[in-house]
């Protein structure tokens, strides 16, 4: 069955497996020249394991000063093999490290969400402080996991706390009543 033709055959998407092909060319003066090999169509390759912040997110969406924040980060395995081997999760606020969750081993296409919210523990817990806070969340921290792209490990996100309103009480109605 021929599968191309033309000044520069080629074959798209060929699927995985073995195949004899057969090249025929034909100069100007019609002449031809057949060549036949074996062609192997291999699977493509596995790529090594990719951790990746997937979703970073903070509640309240806006906090304020006192309020105990929940961070949750979703780590995401992009890469096509397991990633064999556990590692950890680093949260980083305003440039101090706060907690360190161990990812387990994570199969292609799977994830695990890390949540910061227990206030017993202050390696896992942050109360609102004002101003603008950076938070930081990388996956394979230490980088002890050989990765497809070691640059795609973090996400940050930042925080603005306001201030609390240093509005006065406004006067809505005064009323007076006459007694005699």
């Amino acid at each position: 069955k021929e599968i191309a033709a033309g000044e520069f055959p080629y074959w798209r998407n060929v699927p995985v497996g073995t195949y004899i092909v057969t090249l025929t060319v034909t100069d100007n003066e019609g002449a031809t020249a057949t060549d036949t090999v074996r062609v192997t169509i291999a699977p493509k390759p596995a790529s090594p394991p990719d951790l990746v912040i997937a979703e970073l997110t903070f509640e309240p969406a806006q906090p304020k000063p006192g309020d105990a924040v929940t961070i949750t980060a979703r780590v995401e395995h992009r890469g096509t093999v397991s990633v064999g081997q556990v590692s950890i999760v680093s949260l980083g606020l305003d440039e101090e490290r706060k907690a360190q969750p161990v990812i387990k081993d994570l199969a292609p296409g799977a994830s695990q969400t890390f949540r910061w919210d227990d206030a017993r523990d202050p390696f896992y817990h942050w109360r609102a402080r004002e101003g603008a806070h950076r938070i930081i969340a990388c996956a394979d921290s230490p980088n002890v996991i050989r990765e497809a792209d070691e640059k795609n490990n973090c996400a940050e996100v930042v925080i603005t706390v306001a201030a609390p309103s240093q509005a006065k009480p406004k006067v809505a109605s005064v009323s007076a009543t006459r007694r005699e």
